[in-house]
């Protein structure tokens, strides 16, 4: 599956490359028996599945391939350049993999890990300021222009798909903005289920679920990034996805125990290269670089301001929808990014 990734060579930006399962194979072997700092246990397989798909990126951007091994982390003013200038959310994320994997080997020198370290602590001081404060990034508002929730859902309704790609990316982009659930990026690990099938639940998918003649009933979500809080949830799906999910399940002829999505060679996505596909959506269907993060602000940044008013248990129905707490929800509000007339909302 390619994958479009910036690579920095004297400033330019290269096409594109591939993360084979041997390039995952790799930094799979590099993180098996890692333990987490908590408790001392083994990672959890999203952990891992996190710390893999950041390093291919720091990977990529700084070296234009997949990762080899880790010896180009050990040139480190490099590799912080290039997170300073090209990762701009959740940056400290990224620094914590590169931790983690130096951690493990011998012979790094202490001045690196310290320095990888201090950029973490400052990164997560200005996320957490940032995200205190409801500021919204010039990258952000620069990719929003323009926009309203109508525009961007009228563009969806108005696309019109010409190849089965198409198709994937009209979907996906009802999943974001036709529906109340709206995903991190989870959708890769859809499976579908029939409604009449009594058999448990696979904690490692998430699900839609289907009647006898393929019509989805509801989305259910088990693996997620806050599971162990919020467990196993069930959500509605709108007449509008519906309608999208029904298309596109009948034009792949999918069926109970398939994958919602797989790639050209019809095997299981892995996330990073489906972050691909989500750009592509986003970039092919509503003309704008949307990540999901920035739609998942812009979406309750839309919905507290059109309703203020809201009670508690209202503002806990939402942030249900989000996976996320109530408080997050209000910390997730960029007020920045509407203009104060509100009639309509239209961003900068």
């Amino acid at each position: 599956m390619a994958v479009r990734v910036y690579k920095l060579k004297g400033g330019s930006v290269s096409s594109s490359t591939t993360i084979t399962p041997e390039d995952t194979a790799v930094l799979d072997r590099e993180f098996h028996n890692v333990k987490s700092n908590r408790n001392n246990e083994d990672l959890t397989e999203n952990t891992k599945k996190s710390y893999i798909s950041k390093l291919q990126k720091i990977a990529i951007l700084t070296t234009g391939h997949p990762y080899k091994d880790y010896k180009f982390l050990l040139n480190y003013k490099e590799v912080i350049d290039v997170i300073n200038k090209h990762i701009n959310k959740s940056s400290k994320d990224y620094v914590a993999s590169i931790v983690k994997l130096l951690k493990t080997k011998e012979n790094v020198p202490q001045k690196v890990i310290q320095e990888y370290t201090e950029l973490m602590k400052t990164n997560k001081t200005t996320e957490d300021q940032t995200r205190g404060n409801n500021i919204v990034s010039e990258v952000h508002k620069e990719r929003l222009n323009g926009l309203t929730l109508e525009t961007i859902k009228q563009r969806i309704t108005n696309y019109k798909p010409e190849s089965d790609l198409e198709y994937v990316y009209q979907l996906i982009c009802a999943f974001y903005f036709l529906n109340g659930f709206t995903p991190r990026n989870d959708l890769y690990t859809f499976k579908i289920k029939s409604a009449t099938n009594k058999k448990p639940y696979n904690p490692e998918y998430n699900y839609i679920t289907v009647n006898g003649v393929m019509k989805p009933t509801k989305i259910v979500m088990l693996n997620y990034k806050t599971k162990t809080t919020y467990g196993k949830q069930d959500f509605i799906i709108s007449p509008e996805l519906e309608h999208y999910l029904t298309q596109y399940l009948k034009l792949y002829g999918k069926q109970a125990g398939d994958f919602l999505f797989v790639d050209k060679n019809g095997v299981e996505f892995k996330s990073g290269n489906f972050n691909n596909v989500i750009h592509n959506s986003m970039k092919n269907v509503i003309g704008s670089d949307l990540n999901i993060d920035l739609i998942r602000q812009y979406k309750l940044t839309n919905i507290y301001n059109q309703n203020p008013n809201m009670t508690i248990n209202e503002r806990t129905e939402l942030a249900r929808n989000y996976l996320h707490s109530a408080t997050t929800g209000l910390e997730y509000s960029r007020p920045g990014m509407l203009k104060d007339d509100n009639k309509p909302i239209i961003l900068y």
